[in-house]
């Protein structure tokens, strides 16, 4: 446990035959859009993930009432 080198990155993994290059890829495009995504939370596939996400637009901007902090559900 701990011993084995892991790679840094996805190309690495397909060197090594580590995963298949296609879920590797797709993995790393997923992390990538998580990591640089605009909304300050994950991905939503609830329904009113797209609600929520708009609380944070400038339109409906939740910071004018002191609401900065949003905190993610485990029921999501």
């Amino acid at each position: 446990m701990g011993l084995s080198r892991r790679p840094d990155s996805a190309a690495a993994r397909v060197v090594t035959g580590g995963e298949p290059w296609i879920a590797t890829r797709l993995d790393f495009l997923v992390n990538w859009a998580r990591a640089n995504s605009l909304w300050p939370m994950p991905f939503g596939t609830a329904c009113c993930a797209i609600e929520f996400m708009a609380t944070a637009a400038s339109r409906y901007d939740l910071a004018r009432f002191g609401m900065e902090r949003q905190s993610f559900s485990p029921r999501q």
